[in-house]
């Protein structure tokens, strides 16, 4: 199974007396990226470790490898890049990929573009992209077109720290920006960081902003079953053994009890990473989303708190009856 969306990683060794007109081509080049099928955002980074090249990396995401190896064949992308061949003091390095780990400090934004502006709209966010590529901190760029019935553009905005994040909200090359982006409709910004990265970076489009409270409660949800079946089963096991009612029904290792803590934290670390937070997390999308209704996150957290009730109702039932 595919860790996470797929990536396309390109280092171009960009000469120092060009960077004026790499910039100008890598937004065209990034048009092509963002036209494409399953593209899902792009980060930027750049170092100068010599005096005749600056090292620019891009990083493009897209939703599958069938949809990152059809952009990098493409014919669009194919004649955008040796268009950009003077630039560079050699060959671009590319390396492919999956993306792995969770959100940093992220800015949300969503707006409201009509079908018949979705062009203009496209061509300043590209501009607007460009712009932010070179801003101390930036961390990447994920934009994420309308479902279907909708005109909704979300665009996430990653950086390395609050701090980065912040200023880059204040700074006024980014209020100058917007005012290209006027033909759309900003109805919410929201910057957060993530405090359960990994766990919600399975859809970022849904799960890189979503508030941190009810990320908590999410994971409490998965938590408390998590450990209290643990301490039934494989901890009695590891233990000094299970008996119900006064009578034993097997014997433990009889392991020390700071060994069966820490192996039930490697069970539930595993179990919380790749199987339960990310299935819990797809049936809850629409109540985690940063932009979900009133109605649906007060019917989302109805709903959690009759499973914690149910949690704890069965819990407390398994121990009267049983006597653990």
């Amino acid at each position: 199974m595919q860790a996470g969306p797929s990536i396309l990683t390109v280092t171009y060794p960009v000469r120092p007396d060009q960077q004026g007109a790499f910039h100008a081509w890598l937004a065209k080049l990034n048009q092509t990226a963002s036209a494409a099928p399953g593209f899902l955002g792009m980060g930027f980074n750049t170092r100068q470790e010599r005096a005749t090249e600056i090292e620019c990396t891009i990083t493009y995401k897209f939703n599958t490898e069938g949809e990152r190896d059809a952009w990098i064949s493409s014919a669009a992308r194919v004649k955008a890049q040796a268009a950009g061949s003077g630039l560079l003091t050699s060959a671009p390095h590319e390396t492919l990929g999956v993306v792995e780990g969770g959100a940093r400090s992220l800015m949300v934004a969503r707006a409201h573009v009509s079908p018949d502006r979705e062009s203009d709209w496209c061509a300043a966010q590209a501009r607007f992209q460009t712009a932010v590529l070179n801003f101390p901190g930036f961390d990447g760029v994920d934009v994420f077109k309308p479902r279907i019935g909708s005109d909704v553009w979300t665009t996430v905005l990653s950086f390395r720290t609050e701090e980065d994040m912040r200023r880059w909200e204040e700074s006024p090359e980014r209020w100058a920006l917007l005012d290209e982006i006027a033909i759309a409709r900003q109805d919410d910004v929201i910057a957060t960081p993530g405090a359960y990265g990994q766990w919600f970076s399975a859809d970022a489009s849904v799960f890189a902003n979503a508030p941190t409270w009810k990320q908590a409660m999410l994971a409490l949800l998965v938590l408390f079953p998590l450990v209290t079946v643990y301490d039934m089963t494989l901890g009695n096991a590891a233990g000094a053994g299970l008996k119900v009612g006064g009578h034993l029904v097997f014997g433990g290792l009889g392991l020390p009890f700071p060994f069966v803590v820490f192996l039930g934290n490697v069970v539930g670390t595993i179990l919380l990473t790749w199987l339960l937070m990310p299935t819990v997390i797809r049936a809850f999308d629409w109540w985690l989303n940063p932009f979900a209704t009133a109605e649906q996150t007060l019917r989302g957290t109805v709903l959690l708190v009759i499973g914690y009730a149910v949690e704890v109702a069965a819990a407390i039932f398994i121990y009267q009856t049983w006597g653990f």
